[in-house]
């Protein structure tokens, strides 16, 4: 009986359910990506960028049985001029400065056992391949706290040219480049302290403390002759971050001199000689605190005169009003003279608009010209406008009042900061007059990732959750477009049943532009290491998965050519920083294995069955490689390996060299394109139960592959008889 054809393409992504949609042909897909002329094709590779050496893994092998038995066991080798044991890379990160010509990869792991500390790669400079973090005194910086468990890894921000890097657990720092230092103060400066100096003759106009007039106005018991005056004092780093106001001193009292008998050890010479606002007048000597290494400046702030013209404090709200002063534009200078008069001060200053950089904050993000920090107690706290260290004490947002858990993560997208718990989603949108507000967009559904947390171009925020991978789609109301959840996973239930929920917290979400891929990198099977990767294809709209991957960080380069780089917890066999390309042959130490599993394809129902008599794959010819095909039938527990090699039905009158083999042209070598060519496989299932479900599993004895497609060549089988309903209960009456 001729064979008749049932056509499988176009190829689609997973769906393990027990009946999938008719879309979606896909059971399984391994180390492939979706290409826009609709096709499979085998995935790249990676390769270490540092170290930049060679390795060679381990292996034993043992030949004989018994008392005969041989083992010979290679060694594990590293070579490499820049190699260096850096052991498992914590976190990784990526910032540019001046215009994106100068290129920063910055990542921290423990090299050589010396504790965690931070490495950067500086594109711009071809001859260093990597570089450790020191201070502005050129020191290397102290390692950080290292934790075994799985946790939340260092978190990072770039804020015009520098690199903020909170952890939750050591001093929050920024990197400008060169070298790193703390980000903000931890706290206020100590007290300032001063006196009234002396009696001094000036003869500026108006210069000195307390009030002015002349010699006839006042005698020298005069309560009007009194001042009293109040200080603060702040710190200034190298980036323009002012440091909370010190508490103010202690009232300085002093009193002016109404006589001009020449007994203030003037020289007599330098007397005025007309009273009229020339004056003797007093001075305040302010002793003023330094700072640490990265204070580079400190401004004194003070108010106006506090005593009325009785000599008693005026009012508690004219003590408590600080005016600038003054900027001393060192770290050195420990003593100030003050006479600037009250008409001369600078503009008020509120103390409620400087604050310290939170110490435990283990999430960080940028939005609307600010920087938003968050601590494991479920506060969110936000700098000042275009103040990346200075945050107000009153700038707070409180999420720990209900049951929703920690905050895990923080994501600026469509007008909003997003707030995600453990179980629940909150935003946070800045109204019209500056300030922000806070909402809560649902309590059923969170994220237990932090890094797993990326926006996909045109679709929206996908994060991993407790109960699966979400897409949070759309924006706020009022935008015109439509907002909700979708849950992206519930068509491979049996892929994420596989994470270790424990270890959950480490994995890492990554959008890889060039292949349009996001990477959801988790700890599977009991592993409290990211061991397992799922992919999902934007333009599908499905998953696929990549074994052998030990992203424990990554990140995509922000220039033009969107580099993927992930750092590694596999020290043994692929230790370090590696680059993801097309252009690599090898996963590290494991080879690249492409597979495209189809679903158990139904003809028909339970009662109908089909005698499979061929199997036609439509595929691109790239090298002198072959097509292995498996099948399996009735979804039964192992496959059937066709033992014959694909046979290539391409028209021999058209035939073309395939790539690798031979150059196209007789004489030179020509560009051509490359050639679907149809690969056929006899198959059989006579030894099989009547065959109602095939799957098909293609793969490649190399790695070039691309599918398009694939034909079954079948016949029909005999039909199952079926009585009618009556004839069966008849049957059972007798």
């Amino acid at each position: 009986m001729k064979a008749k054809l049932f056509a499988i393409r176009p190829l689609r992504t997973m769906d393990q359910r027990w009946l999938p949609g008719s879309d979606v042909t896909a059971r399984r897909i391994s180390d492939m990506y979706y290409t826009v002329k609709d096709s499979w094709k085998a995935a790249g590779g990676f390769q270490p960028i540092v170290p930049d050496g060679e390795v060679t893994t381990t292996e034993t092998t043992t030949t004989g049985t018994g008392d005969d038995a041989t083992t010979t066991t290679t060694t594990t080798v590293r070579t490499g001029a820049h190699f260096q044991d850096f052991g498992e890379i914590e976190s990784i990160h990526w910032f540019s400065q001046q215009g994106g010509l100068r290129q920063f990869l910055v990542f921290e792991s423990n090299h050589n056992s010396e504790g965690l500390k931070f490495h950067f790669f500086d594109g711009s400079d071809s001859g260093n391949k990597w570089s450790t973090f020191v201070d502005g005194k050129s020191t290397t910086m102290e390692s950080r706290i290292e934790i075994t468990t799985p946790h939340i890894r260092t978190q990072s921000v770039a804020w015009n040219g520098l690199l903020y890097l909170v952890n939750g657990r050591d001093t929050p720092m920024v990197f400008n480049g060169r070298y790193v230092e703390r980000a903000g103060f931890d706290g206020p400066p100590g007290n300032p302290s001063g006196s009234a100096t002396r009696e001094a003759c000036t003869l500026t106009r108006g210069l000195g403390l307390g009030r002015t007039g002349t010699e006839s106005e006042f005698d020298a018991d005069d309560p009007r002759l009194l001042f009293g005056y109040r200080y603060r004092v702040s710190f200034v780093n190298e980036r323009g971050q002012e440091s909370p106001l010190s508490p103010a001193c202690n009232t300085v009292i002093g009193k002016q001199s109404a006589n001009e008998d020449g007994t203030n050890n003037i020289v007599k010479n330098d007397k005025p000689t007309d009273g009229d606002q020339y004056r003797w007048r007093k001075f305040v000597s302010l002793a003023i605190p330094t700072g640490g290494d990265t204070v580079v400046a400190r401004r004194i702030y003070r108010t106006v005169n506090i005593l009325n013209t009785n000599g008693d404090p005026a009012s508690l709200a004219v003590s408590e009003r600080f005016y600038f002063l003054e900027e001393i534009q060192d770290n050195r200078t420990t003593t100030y003279v003050d006479g600037v008069p009250d008409g001369l001060l600078g503009p008020e200053v509120d103390p409620l608009d400087f604050g310290a950089f939170p110490q435990g904050a283990h999430l960080i993000a940028s939005h609307q010209n600010r920087i938003f920090i968050a601590s494991s107690d479920g506060d969110v706290r936000y700098s000042a406008p275009l103040q990346p260290e200075v945050f107000p004490v009153d700038n707070l947002f409180t999420f720990g009042d209900d049951d929703g858990g920690a905050v895990m993560g923080l994501y600026p997208s469509r007008g909003a900061l997003w707030v995600l718990k453990r179980r629940g989603i909150h935003y946070i949108s800045q109204r019209s007059d500056g300030s922000f507000s806070s909402a809560v967009y649902t309590r059923d559904v969170g994220c237990c990732a932090p890094d797993s947390i990326v926006e996909i171009p045109n679709l929206g925020v996908i994060f991993l959750s407790d109960g699966g991978v979400y897409l949070l789609k759309g924006a706020l109301s009022g935008s015109g477009e439509t907002s909700g959840l979708t849950k992206l996973s519930d068509a491979i239930p049996d892929e994420f049943k596989r994470i270790n929920r424990s270890a959950a917290v480490q994995a890492v979400g990554t959008w890889c532009p060039q292949d349009s891929e996001y990477w959801l990198s988790v700890p599977i099977d009991g592993s409290d290491k990211n061991n397992h990767v799922f992919v999902f294809h934007r333009e599908v709209g499905g998953w696929s998965f990549r074994e052998n991957y030990p992203v424990s960080c990554a990140v995509v380069s922000s220039d033009h050519r969107r580099y993927f780089f992930f750092g590694s917890n596999d020290t043994t066999s692929n230790p370090g920083v590696h680059v993801y390309s097309h252009g690599w042959s090898t996963k590290g130490s494991h080879s690249i294995s492409p597979m495209w599993e189809s679903i158990d394809i139904n003809f028909g129902g339970v009662f109908n069955a089909v005698n499979p008599k061929y199997v036609l794959v439509h595929t691109i010819g790239y090298g002198d490689n072959d097509i292995e095909l498996k099948y399996r039938v009735n979804r039964h527990i192992s496959d059937v390996e066709v033992a014959a090699k694909g046979q290539d039905q391409q028209n021999v009158e058209h035939r073309l060299g395939v790539y690798g083999t031979q150059k196209w042209g007789s004489t030179s070598a020509i560009w051509n394109e490359y050639v679907p060519v149809p690969v056929r496989f006899d198959v059989s299932t006579s030894s099989q139960p009547a065959c109602r479900e095939l799957r098909i599993t293609l793969e490649a004895a190399g790695r070039q592959i691309e599918v398009l497609g694939f034909d079954l060549g079948l016949t029909a089988g005999a039909m199952v008889e079926r009585l009618p309903i009556n004839e069966v209960l008849l049957q059972t009456r007798r």
